[in-house]
């Protein structure tokens, strides 16, 4: 006897990674009297990924962009910034520990962002 089930599959809603504009407001608006906080929102949030942002170096900062180094199979390239994000970054580069590591973005206790 041989039996023959039938399986629906779920269906679901691919979800975009990407915060909404009104996401990205309320997260803005929540680290905004957090200098560091408030320079991840500003600059990288919405310009590439994390893991791309745990690898930027002090020395990739430039006067108008960021220079992103390669990464996957992405080409090394320069991603600009606008004037608040620039102004975010400044400050908190200037609040960011005092530390041998170049990694941009380090945690509070100066070690360099993890991403798995």
């Amino acid at each position: 006897m041989t039996h023959h089930f039938l399986v629906s599959h779920p269906q679901y809603e691919l979800v975009s990674s990407h915060a909404q504009p009104t996401e990205y407001r309320a997260l803005r608006d929540a680290a905004r009297n957090d200098a560091r906080m408030y320079a991840i929102m500003k600059c990288f949030f919405r310009q590439v990924s994390v893991s791309v942002n745990s690898r930027i170096r002090v020395e990739d900062i430039k006067e108008e962009s960021m220079s992103i180094g390669p990464h996957e199979k992405h080409e090394k390239r320069d991603v600009p910034m606008n004037k608040s994000a620039k102004e975010a970054l400044h400050r908190y580069l200037a609040i960011r520990p005092k530390i041998d590591d170049d990694h941009v973005l380090v945690t509070k206790s100066g070690k360099p962002f993890l991403v798995a």
